[in-house]
């Protein structure tokens, strides 16, 4: 019976994770981190968001979460009254059915067995916790881990050498703080998971797909639609203008159920298919002053001195978190616009890097133009993270075009991110907008007393790692020995 139970789980990692997977052990290393360490942003009042409108498709068949708006600050309160949640609706309505099979008996079963309010109230909490983070792991670490160990595979199809898809999954994974909230309900992990999968199915051309995630990506995070037109663009110039129709009508067709569930949400929601929460958030994130027109909380010109803190600033800036995006920001338009030079046409390879600066650039305009631009409590620039990856990917394409020099220090500025998420990882917490990276990260060894869990974690991370070296190295012995 054991037997049986290993061939049947062995047979479904390698469908999950093929064998074939160049990389394969650093993969499954991000996946056991991520399913083992917790991050403790816990149940806070963005994941609760989403639970509230679970709950209340679950419970009541309707988007509006007013019988559990207390349990959450994130929610936009409509003319008539009602509560809604504030979050782009995508993962919470992704999620609800398997939220709905768990939570039912869950609850139901903990109100018979704790009768008392205080007792079910803690036992409550700890389910719901549990619950969440299996729909964290089914939806967005899954996936995931899917798309990377896909790319990577493209990244050997395209004659990528062993350091460049390296370098994509250190840096997609392992240095990408966005990944902190692989774990936890916030819709990052989701974020990337479609916008990487939309570059996955345009560099197969399977335009239906293509459109499907592009759509997708939306429902889970609005700042996502800038990429539909950065694509429909890159289509105009790359395609044979004849064929430009037939691959528009298939995007089309992959654009419309996801555009059609986002016109039906915010119609029934906010009452019309183009209208946001943010037009009725709550007042507590609004910005009286002028500075933000659009719904007190948007600016439609990016703020000088909040792009200068995204870049370079110790609160939450690139530099300081992902050193090696700056650089590939200026690598990947220059290799492109190398290329038109020489060939009088750029590869698709090249346009694929162009096209994440370019999303990289609208991410950051509009994130300069939001007031809550430092996203809380977080480890970086959380609304620039699903981005990121497809950053990551568009370098190792062009791995073996890049200079030794420029692969050196790539690979110096990538393990400084690499360090960074470690200490990220470890701790489990992330600094309030009020303190700089520097200042919380450093007063966790301070204080460590506060943070009993961060040696064990500590050591758990430093034993996977050095196991993925010793891998790595017995990789490279048997590579030489039969070269």
């Amino acid at each position: 019976m054991r037997n049986h139970v290993n061939k049947v789980l062995k047979k479904q990692i390698n469908l999950w994770v093929p064998k074939e997977t160049p990389c394969r052990h650093w993969i499954l290393i991000f996946t056991f981190l991520l399913a083992i360490l917790s991050n403790r942003t816990g149940l806070n009042t963005n994941v609760m968001s989403r639970v509230a409108l679970m709950l209340a498709i679950s419970e009541r068949q309707s988007f509006e979460i007013s019988p559990w708006q207390s349990l959450t600050l994130d929610w936009a309160k409509t003319p008539n009254g009602r509560y809604y949640s504030n979050k782009a609706p995508g993962p919470s309505l992704l999620a609800t059915p398997l939220f709905a099979v768990l939570y039912k008996p869950i609850y139901w079963g903990l109100k018979h067995l704790y009768p008392e309010p205080k007792r079910f109230n803690t036992a409550w909490n700890n389910a719901l916790s549990f619950i969440m983070w299996l729909i964290s792991f089914t939806f967005q670490i899954v996936p995931f881990v899917w798309v990377i160990s896909r790319l990577a595979i493209v990244l050997e199809e395209h004659f990528v050498s062993r350091g460049g898809i390296l370098f994509f999954i250190f840096a997609a994974m392992f240095g990408n703080t966005g990944c902190f909230y692989m774990n936890c309900f916030h819709g990052h992990g989701y974020a990337m998971v479609f916008s990487l999968a939309g570059i996955f199915y345009l560099l197969k051309k399977n335009w239906v797909l293509l459109g499907l995630f592009l759509g997708g990506g939306v429902l889970g995070d609005y700042s996502s639609a800038l990429l539909i037109p950065i694509i429909l663009v890159w289509v105009l110039t790359m395609e044979p203008s004849k064929g430009c129709g037939r691959v528009y009508w298939a995007l089309g067709k992959g654009l419309v159920f996801p555009l059609i569930v986002f016109a039906f949400y915010h119609w029934s929601s906010f009452g019309g298919i183009l209208t946001l929460p943010q037009k009725y958030q709550n007042p507590i994130f609004v910005d009286p002053s002028t500075d933000y027109k659009t719904f007190g909380v948007l600016s439609l010109l990016p703020k000088a001195d909040v792009l200068y803190q995204l870049l370079f600033g110790p609160y939450r800036g690139v530099l300081l978190t992902q050193p090696y995006i700056l650089l590939l920001s200026i690598l990947l338009p220059m290799s492109c616009f190398l290329e038109i030079l020489h060939r009088a046409k750029a590869s698709d390879k090249s346009m694929i890097g162009l096209i994440s600066v370019v999303f990289f650039c609208g991410l950051l305009w509009m994130n300069a133009g939001f007031n809550g631009w430092h996203g809380g409590s977080a480890p970086g620039p959380r609304y620039l993270v699903s981005v990121f990856p497809i950053m990551a990917f568009s370098g190792a394409l062009l791995w073996n075009t890049i200079s030794r020099a420029a692969q050196i220090v790539l690979w110096g500025t990538l393990l400084f991110s690499v360090a960074f998420f470690a200490v990220v990882l470890t701790v489990g917490a992330t600094p309030p907008e009020t303190q700089t990276l520097r200042f919380f990260y450093t007063g966790v060894f301070k204080n460590l007393n506060e943070y009993p869990q961060f040696l064990p974690r500590l050591g758990l991370v430093v034993l996977t790692f050095g196991w993925g070296g010793v891998m790595e190295k017995r990789r490279s012995l048997t590579a030489k020995k039969h070269g």
